[in-house]
């Protein structure tokens, strides 16, 4: 009973509040108990905050005898520490930052404590989330609960790994260039980046603020759906929760689905283009139309995303004061990178800057011939932890799929496909910005259609 519960998703949690069947007090209790005897060995969460947790799931449980409860009355989740929460330890995975404590929340995890949601603790984070492993030389690795020599994926690194672990049912991430979806597809959850600026990113460490995408991970895409109702906000936010005010039904009959060799700028391993293929397959057995479409400018993606992130992620160590007055308090690798940056002067940033818009238009175009497209998360399954440079072996197998999504700000669910040598791999499916509704829809699609590969848990 006690595995089960904490592989419940947060809608069979709330039902089961609902019917008085569960306590949020009996679920806290419970992942307190496995948090306490799995996390030193994952390294899931940097600090605990589990007394307060059970004192707002008894007020959890009062709110659900009168039938007050808000949409997220009771559900466990984590945070990512690259946001800011009151009161609780934030290090944005740094040294310099270890006894940080913030007054005031990131205006994201405000919302989701506002819905009722649970804080449990603080997530991995690869060091200012300037890495793509989750491998942190200051912390520790978050490692990968399918396999405890392999890396978790990162930025999101601690996210991921306590949700496929069965510690929490939601978690918090970030996402400037695949972040929140690389560690979902290393550790086989479901990892939304919405569209830019439908969730706010105050109170986040800034990495590259137009890059930049917070985001909800969870075990399934109508949890995720879930989550990001409550988060989204604005206006681009508030169509975008409208449109997931209902339960999440799967994609209809007929949805357009894009298959883009184009966007496959690294060559997957076999494996991983047979389980890419699979899905592409699942979802026309399922309904939906296949089309191939092309987008010769994917070429040009990095180089037009490089220069961006790394202006404005200097611009940021800047503004705090860190670089190059703090180096020795950085990484060798993290110093190296914004040393790097340096190199890139206004009129390379300018460049790019109109370049981005230029190919945000014709990657457009690509959806007034599809509804979403199909693509590869990483290629290949998670290096080892011990790799002589185990974030250049991730980076590696990123293959550059998952940078146009935030280059051009658009939607993006990672979703588990298959498995290779034991390990899980995704998929991602992308859509046009403010079709965030959509994306969840055909990822439901297609989780309806897999269920043998869905219902498989790590061995912990």
């Amino acid at each position: 009973m006690a595995t089960e519960l904490a592989f419940s998703t947060a809608l069979e949690l709330r039902e089961a509040y609902r019917s008085l069947r569960l306590s949020p007090v009996e679920v806290i209790d419970a992942l307190a108990a496995r948090v306490e005897a799995l996390d030193p060995l994952l390294g899931a969460f940097y600090t605990l905050t589990l007394e307060t947790a059970r004192a707002e799931a008894s007020a959890a449980e009062r709110a659900w005898a009168r039938r007050e409860a808000r949409p997220l009355e009771g559900i466990p989740f984590g945070v990512k520490d690259l946001f800011d929460t009151a009161g609780v330890r934030t290090t944005y995975g740094s040294p310099m930052y270890d006894a940080h404590v913030p007054q005031r929340d990131a205006r994201a995890v405000a919302r989701a404590r506002a819905a009722g949601a649970i804080l449990v603790g603080k997530t991995a984070t690869d060091e200012f989330a300037y890495g793509i492993a989750g491998v942190n030389p200051h912390y520790g690795p978050a490692r990968n609960p399918w396999s405890s020599d392999r890396v978790s994926g990162g930025s999101s690194s601690g996210s991921a790994v306590a949700v496929a672990a069965g510690l929490v049912p939601l978690a918090l991430g970030s996402d400037t260039g695949g972040s929140i979806r690389a560690p979902s597809s290393f550790c086989g959850v479901v990892g939304l980046k919405g569209t830019w600026d439908a969730i706010s990113l105050e109170g986040m460490w800034p990495m590259g603020r137009s890059l930049d995408h917070v985001g909800p991970m969870a075990r399934t895409p109508a949890d995720a759906a879930l989550f990001h109702a409550v988060l989204a906000e604005g206006s681009r936010g508030r169509p975008v929760a409208r449109a997931l005010a209902e339960p999440l039904r799967p994609a209809p009959s007929g949805t357009r689905v894009g298959v883009c060799r184009d966007l496959t700028l690294i060559p997957p391993t076999d494996a991983v283009r047979s389980i890419l293929d699979a899905a592409v397959t699942a979802l026309a057995d399922s309904g939906c139309e296949v089309r191939e479409v092309v987008f010769p400018e994917a070429a040009e993606v990095i180089r037009v995303f490089v220069p961006i992130r790394d202006a404005e992620t200097l611009s940021a160590h800047r503004a705090a004061g860190l670089f190059p007055a703090r180096r020795a308090d950085y990484s060798e690798l993290t110093y190296t990178r914004l040393a790097a940056a340096e190199a890139v002067d206004l009129d390379a940033y300018l460049a790019a800057s109109r370049d981005r818009r230029r190919l945000a238009e014709a990657f457009a175009a690509l959806f007034e011939d599809v509804d979403v497209l199909v693509l590869p998360t990483m290629t290949a399954v998670p290096p080892r932890i011990d790799d002589d440079q185990p974030d250049l072996a991730a980076w590696d197998a990123i293959g550059l799929h998952m940078i146009p999504e935030n280059l051009f700000g658009v939607p993006a669910v990672a979703v588990r496909a298959g498995f290779d040598q034991g390990l899980p791999v995704g998929v991602q499916i992308a859509g046009r910005e403010g079709a965030d509704a959509t994306v969840l829809a055909v990822a439901e699609a297609f989780v309806q259609a897999t269920p043998d590969v869905q219902r498989r848990r790590p061995e912990l």
